[in-house]
């Protein structure tokens, strides 16, 4: 991940699931951001730790998710003990502009997913023409059973976040900090993007998202945004809490701001932090309260680019890979 001296003042780089020495293999991986619009470039690279016995040899299923409607393509590759695979996902799908994807371990013969909690991976966007790029790590999720044992139990086609056949999704994601949004005027000191991916329902479902952000003096706010499938969006378009002028003139801290950078005369900014809560996923059908999401904060000011996991607590089983119709489950 490009670290930024912003990045670095305010701890931003954070890792979801994380264990204490680092993030742990899965037998699936989502690629949050995929972005070959504009210019940027996406890359996705998956390994697999799996060494010795020939049964390690595993198939691996990435399937693109397009941002806008949920519509998917699909590929699989073979990856033998130790092997890695990096794709252009330029090359890969040139029908798509912007979305997610994701990957999962199937039987190389029987092309069933299954338990093979060996693979790891990472994505890597490159910037339009300013050779800049943000690195996030692949969100892993365990496969429960035994390794080698299907993962498909209730044999709906689908990848699901019960329990049963994968880890749960986490309740709540808490992105731990965000410098007060400026307008996009020069100099550029400030601008936070946020990804989201719904996971309980498709394109056929509105995801309704709640927001409990704080200033550096531990004071509430709340806000709401609203999205289908995936977005990518401004954190000044969910809500002027965010913004610059709104904080500094609540009950914030004033020896808590940041700092003018050394050597650059910047003014002091101030600094918050805010949970991620799913509120309601409803269709023209159908409605699920607290939806399972996923998200990933990009962060654009003064130094560069850099790119964030929330930090998550708690679980729940209502997510799924990747629900079509307009009815839950």
């Amino acid at each position: 991940m490009k670290k930024s001296l912003l990045c670095a003042l305010l701890c931003a780089a954070t890792s979801l699931p994380a264990l204490a020495e680092g993030q742990r293999p899965g037998s699936l991986l989502v690629f949050p951001l995929v972005d070959n619009s504009r210019g940027d470039e996406t890359w996705l690279t998956v390994t697999n730790l799996a060494s010795g016995a020939s049964t390690s040899t595993v198939a691996v299923e990435f399937i693109y998710v397009r941002g806008n409607d949920c519509l998917e393509f699909n590929r699989t590759r073979i990856l033998t003990p130790k092997d890695t695979i990096t794709v252009r996902t330029k090359n890969d799908n040139p029908q798509m502009a912007a979305g997610y994807c994701y990957a999962f371990a199937k039987d190389p013969v029987s092309g069933l997913p299954i338990t093979h909690n060996f693979l790891i991976g990472r994505e890597v966007v490159l910037i339009g023409m300013t050779m800049q790029t943000i690195e996030i790590p692949a969100i892993p999720f365990v496969g429960l059973g035994t390794q080698g044992q299907g993962t498909d139990r209730n044999g709906n086609g689908r990848r699901d976040f019960d329990g049963l056949e994968y880890e749960p999704v986490p309740e709540e994601l808490h992105v731990p900090s965000f410098v007060g949004q400026t307008p996009q005027v020069p100099p550029f000191i400030s601008r936070n993007e946020l990804v989201l991916i719904n996971l309980t329902g498709g394109a056929a479902f509105t995801a309704v998202v709640d927001f409990r952000i704080y200033n550096d003096n531990e004071e509430a706010f709340s806000a709401q945004t609203s999205f289908s499938c995936w977005t990518r969006r401004q954190l000044l378009d969910i809500s002027g809490v965010f913004s610059q002028g709104f904080l500094f003139f609540t009950n914030h801290n004033p020896l808590e701001s940041w700092p003018q950078a050394v050597g650059v005369p910047l003014p002091d900014l101030e600094t918050g932090w805010y949970t991620i809560d799913g509120n309601v996923a409803f269709s023209s059908a159908d409605s699920e309260q607290d939806p399972a999401l996923l998200a990933v904060q990009i962060e654009r000011n003064y130094f560069g680019y850099n790119a964030s996991l929330p930090w998550a607590t708690g679980t729940q089983t209502n997510g799924t890979l990747l629900l079509l119709g307009n009815q839950y489950p």
